[in-house]
């Protein structure tokens, strides 16, 4: 009996994660991944047992090297930075080397150690993770139950006709752009380009939070995060506000008309769509975290990763052609900080990529760069294409934290004013699908939210102080 305990030991981070990700990961993909898992402890095991010979130290082995890769993230960072710093910069080399040595070493104080001492261990660790994986079942049990069963409620339908008549929808999200309302932060030059691509520029548009994690939630439930959270305490956690991005009425509505979903977005949210670790795929995460946070952490401050990879991605799913329609969502980190580059593509000094007078100069390169994916998206677009672009919130921090960028292209035949001047995020899709698919959701009231970083604090601002 207690032989099994590497199996306990090994799904106890899967349990862990599903639990505390739920909403967002699936109970489909939650039990792929068991399974894969499973079968990756039972290989690992005969591996090493083929070293040794003895499938208690076969075990133990691998017990040690599963959680070495899953939280040994800085050893790894520490003797990767040393590498770096050296003469060779085979990535590949250094990471095959370094997983070699670990399980060499791992092997050969195993192999030393007397077995009596290994057999006690097991048995701790058997019922270690035995105690703590009934809990964790049973609090994903109760949270499962406490998922709704039904759907949440659509505007009712009055447009019939074949899915494939349906427009393609490109949506794309700028993060901290504040558009035009401001004059000292007004690109002129963008603005007009925008107008001449056939682009509406909404005046005066808002976010109706000042962060991401309830600003783009509110947009893609097309209502605020008090009414669709399941429970609200009067705060909302980033992990908490995120778990409702990939899980939204805009989807659900979307899905029951025939859309086909496409997602392209930097790595600070790549794991909240279909491009994700967590969909089956999140088994790497598990195993090879300390690799892969590895990558994300001498990754994180790149233009590559923030802007470049996103909109080589989108590129690619406008010049894909399916019958069925096709609802393109992007997200890229960007005019936000770090500023990398200058409005002329010079690379900015590292001590400058916080410096918040870089904002406006960054901005005007990431228009650019902006408008030639429009060209590229609207050379490979079918004629009654969608395409929306809007920013989570504003980079300032006062009373006007909450003016964003909102321009739409419609197609002829579409109605542009359906969409008010001043209009807020959660209202957005609204107004869209009233127009587009002839619903009728009701314009909700406009609020404006201010989100206290780290606690999550969600606090009113009344609506007169917010347009000044």
């Amino acid at each position: 009996m207690y032989i099994l305990y590497p199996l306990l030991l090994c799904l106890l981070p899967i349990h862990v994660l599903f639990a505390e990700n739920h909403v967002e990961i699936g109970l489909k993909d939650y039990i792929i991944t068991l399974f894969s898992t499973i079968f990756f402890i039972c290989f690992g095991i005969w591996c090493f047992d083929f070293l040794t010979n003895n499938l208690i130290v076969a075990e133990f082995c691998f017990v040690i090297n599963f959680f070495l890769l899953l939280y040994g993230n800085y050893i790894f960072i520490g003797l990767f930075s040393l590498y770096k710093r050296s003469l060779v910069k085979n990535k590949i080399l250094f990471i095959v080397v370094y997983i070699l040595i670990m399980l060499l070493s791992t092997y050969l104080v195993v192999k030393f150690l007397p077995l009596a001492f290994v057999q006690f261990i097991s048995k701790i660790l058997f019922w270690s993770a035995l105690f703590v994986s009934v809990f964790v079942i049973a609090d994903i049990v109760s949270k499962c139950k406490e998922l709704p069963q039904k759907e949440y409620e659509s505007a009712v339908v009055k447009m019939g006709g074949d899915f494939s008549d349906f427009p393609d929808i490109y949506h794309i999200i700028t993060d901290t752009h504040i558009g035009f309302d401001k004059p000292e932060y007004c690109d002129k030059f963008f603005r007009d380009e925008f107008e001449k691509r056939g682009f509406h520029i909404y005046e005066e548009a808002k976010s109706n939070y000042d962060y991401t994690h309830c600003s783009v939630p509110s947009c893609l439930n097309m209502d605020y995060v008090q009414n669709f959270m399941k429970s609200f305490d009067g705060y909302c956690s980033i992990s908490k506000g995120m778990s409702y991005m990939k899980n939204n009425n805009l989807f659900k509505f979307l899905e029951s008309k025939g859309y086909k979903f496409f997602f392209s977005c930097c790595n600070s949210f790549a794991h909240l769509f279909k491009q994700n670790l967590f969909s089956c795929k999140f088994l790497k995460l598990l195993i090879f975290s300390s690799l892969i946070f590895t990558i994300k952490h001498f990754g994180v401050a790149t233009y590559k990763m923030k802007v470049l990879f996103p909109f080589r991605k989108y590129i690619k799913i406008s010049q894909l052609k399916i019958d069925s329609p096709k609802y393109a969502y992007m997200h890229f980190l960007a005019p936000h900080f770090p500023y990398f580059f200058d409005e002329n593509g010079r690379k900015n000094k590292k001590e400058d990529y916080s410096n918040p007078n870089k904002y406006f100069s960054y901005m005007k390169y990431v228009n650019k760069e902006l408008l030639k994916l429009i060209d590229e998206i609207k050379q490979n677009m079918k004629p009654n294409s969608i395409i929306i672009i809007h920013g989570d919130h504003s980079h300032l921090r006062d009373l006007d934290r909450h003016k964003i960028l909102l321009t739409v292209y419609f197609p002829e035949g579409f109605d542009s004013s359906c969409i008010k001047q001043n209009l807020t995020l959660v209202n957005l899709f609204r107004c869209v699908l009233n127009e587009v698919f002839k619903t009728d959701y009701e314009i909700l009231e406009d609020k404006f939210y201010h989100v206290t970083w780290g606690t999550g604090v969600v606090t009113e601002i009344s609506s007169q102080a917010d347009n000044k």
